[in-house]
């Protein structure tokens, strides 16, 4: 547990909760911060988070998701998966996984398909993070996104993410997303929870991370976060 008088207790533009957690931010690169939290209420409860209440986990931001865009864009994530494409609407997402020549996993995660030409591709999914651009298509164009994802997973997730939303979010299937609002600000909200619990992912810019992992910590705070 990180205490207030480290080396990591610098100034940010968003609260600390000093009973709770401390963050520390970081620049990746110029303009950009990413966020980390460090432990909450001790390991036991964090751990058992996921099947009494719920948490928010900041962990996979800061790589940023890779935005795969143009004509020959499902032609070349196609040529790198072994997942088929051919049942991929707009508005969805497939857990997408990459093999070496050896069949071994390369790369692993949540491909959402943004439009008929273009895909995003999170948290070290396909196609990894040390991709040639001698490897790529010439009518596709790839782009890693300052972006923020936030995974909020547990039987109190839907009541934190409605609560701090305003909404009801009952429509998202699984694997499926759409465009919520957070204290004004749009965020993207996706369902997950690949072995059957409840779980859903927030993702928009880096800068406004911190104000939507705010809003929403101190949402659940009377259910269990």
């Amino acid at each position: 547990m990180m205490t207030m008088d480290s080396e990591f207790s610098v100034k940010l533009a968003h609260p600390f909760y000093e009973d709770h957690a401390l963050y520390h931010a970081y620049r990746l690169r110029q303009g950009i911060q990413t966020v980390r939290a460090w432990a909450f209420n001790g390991w036991m409860k964090e751990g058992d988070s996921w099947r009494t209440g719920c948490y928010i986990h900041a962990g996979l931001s800061g790589s940023g998701p890779i935005s795969i865009k143009g004509p020959g864009a499902k032609r070349y994530v196609q040529s790198i998966v072994m997942n088929s494409l051919e049942k991929f609407p707009v508005g969805t997402m497939k857990h997408a996984v990459m093999c070496s020549e050896d069949s071994l996993i390369a790369a692993h995660g949540i491909i959402e398909r943004q439009a008929e030409d273009h895909f995003e591709s999170f948290a070290g999914g396909p196609p990894g993070h040390h991709v040639q651009p001698s490897d790529i298509p010439p009518d596709v164009e790839l782009e890693r996104l300052g972006h923020y994802l936030f995974q909020v997973a547990g039987p109190t997730a839907l009541q934190v993410l409605e609560k701090v939303t305003g909404e009801s979010l009952r429509d998202i299937k699984f694997l499926r997303f759409r465009n919520t609002r957070i204290n004004g600000v749009r965020t993207e909200i996706g369902r997950i929870g690949m072995t059957g619990g409840l779980a859903y992912e927030l993702h928009g810019p880096l800068e406004e991370g911190p104000a939507i992992y705010d809003a929403v910590f101190k949402a659940g705070q009377d259910l269990g976060i």
